[in-house]
Order: C-alpha cells, then sequence, then structure tokens
C-alpha cells in the first residue's frame, strides 16, 4: 500500500433501486479513481429492474466492489444497511445515478476533507452527456464506532 492509500480506507455506499441504466457509470466512476484504497458495497433496495445483474457483474470486474440485497425499505434504509456492512474509517455516500471525478477521493484523503461538497447535476439526452453546476451532496464522512445511523430510517 503506498503512503497515499494510508490515509485510510473509504468505504462508498451505493444505494440502488431501479437504478440500473445508471449504475455502470457511478461504478465506472469509482473504477477510475486515483485512490485505490476503497471498497464500494452496492445496496440494492429491492429493485425490480436489472440492479442485481449489473452490480454482480461489477463485483466479478473489481473484488472492491461487493453487492448486498434488501427489501425495499427506502433510501435511507439501504444507506443505512451499505453503513452497517462498511470496513472502511470514512464512508462516502454515492447515489447510483451520480458520477465522481477520477481524482476526487485522492484530493479529499490529501486534504483531510472529511465533509466535502460535490456541485454538479448530469442532464442526459440521447447525444451528449452535460454537467451542470447545482446539486450540493454530502460527499465524505468520517466514520466512528457511535455513527451507526447516517440517516432516519423515516427521511
Amino acid at each position: 500500500m503506498d503512503a497515499l492509500n494510508e490515509k485510510g480506507m473509504v468505504s462508498v455506499i451505493v444505494p440502488c433501486y431501479n437504478q440500473a441504466i445508471y449504475l455502470p457509470e457511478a461504478l465506472n466512476s469509482l473504477l477510475a479513481q486515483t485512490y485505490q484504497c476503497w471498497e464500494a458495497i452496492v445496496v440494492n433496495d429491492g429493485s425490480p429492474d436489472e440492479t442485481e445483474k449489473v452490480a454482480l457483474e461489477y463485483t466479478w470486474k473489481d473484488s472492491r466492489i461487493k453487492y448486498v440485497f434488501k427489501e425495499n425499505g427506502g433510501l435511507s434504509s439501504a444507506r443505512n444497511k451499505g453503513i452497517e456492512l462498511a470496513q472502511g474509517e470514512f464512508i462516502l455516500p454515492l447515489d447510483a445515478d451520480d458520477i465522481i471525478h477520477p481524482e476526487y477521493m485522492e484530493k479529499a484523503m490529501e486534504n483531510q476533507i472529511f465533509i466535502a461538497f460535490s456541485i454538479y447535476r448530469i442532464v442526459r439526452s440521447y447525444s451528449s452527456t452535460t454537467i451542470y453546476s447545482s446539486i450540493f451532496r454530502v460527499s465524505l464522512l468520517k466514520f466512528t464506532p457511535t455513527f451507526t445511523n447516517f440517516l432516519p430510517s423515516n427521511v
């Protein structure tokens, strides 16, 4: 493990419900990370679409990607399940229809940014993908033993 990755493992929690069409882009953005000390936990929140098939294809591509199925309970329930299974010191929530820059984790870890905000919105059309600045998302959280629920279950 190089000096950069000794800063700690990042557990990326990817809750997914009917997002199979976007999931490859999110997971590809993880595979492209310059910071290599991470795991991804894709939590299928009871999706009736191809989420399981897509997620399992990625678990075969890279052993850092893990997959878990749970009965539908909503976004917070899915995130909490992922956090429960996380092995990393840091938590990075990533929606299945989001992507992150290849140096995102590296910069966050390098600068010890424990809560960061990504500002982007992806608009897809048949011919192109455009990224607009507008949405704020909590991005990297320091994990502590008492940090058991990311969001209330009713959110």
